[in-house]
């Protein structure tokens, strides 16, 4: 995949990256996850964190452009820690030619199972990479990732044209 915009770069005067750096996204996660990690060094199972357990029914399967696909995750957290979940299209990961994937919505975000409607301009062989993210409310909040990659095996039909006299 060509990487369509500017090359992200660390800013030292600023002491941040540069805007298009996606790595950001996951900063705080694995932050956390690091912290989670030290306390299990030192501290009893049952006085730390555990990361949340996700899956998607489906990880990779192919649709035709137009079309809206449903999206099946699963999650539970080993602690009982209440659990809050996001779905959202990974536009860096993506291949799409149309609008920004990182753009795109996917229907009722939060629900562990939603929909998403492939663009009708999408052409075969595009790629959309959609991301369930599972966070828990422990301490440090954790979070996990599971993916789901939708190619285009078949471009929208055309739509006919009906002329009202």
């Amino acid at each position: 995949m060509d990487y369509k915009g500017a090359i992200p770069e660390y800013d030292v005067t600023r002491g941040m990256v540069t805007d298009g750096y996606s790595a950001h996204r996951w900063l705080k996660a694995y932050q956390n996850d690091f912290a989670a990690r030290a306390d299990w060094c030192v501290k009893a199972y049952d006085e730390c964190n555990h990361q949340p357990v996700v899956d998607v029914e489906t990880a990779d399967f192919e649709a035709q452009a137009g079309t809206t696909v449903e999206l099946k995750g699963k999650a539970y957290d080993p602690d009982g820690d209440q659990i809050t979940s996001n779905w959202f299209v990974y536009g860096e990961a993506s291949e799409y030619d149309g609008e920004s994937a990182a753009t795109m919505d996917v229907w009722e975000h939060d629900a562990l199972e939603t929909s998403f409607t492939i663009p009708a301009d999408a052409k075969k062989g595009d790629v959309f990479n959609l991301v369930l993210e599972v966070t828990d409310d422990g301490e440090p909040a954790l979070t996990r990732y599971a993916q789901v990659i939708v190619t285009v095996n078949k471009e929208a039909e055309p739509v006919e044209e009906t002329s009202w006299q």
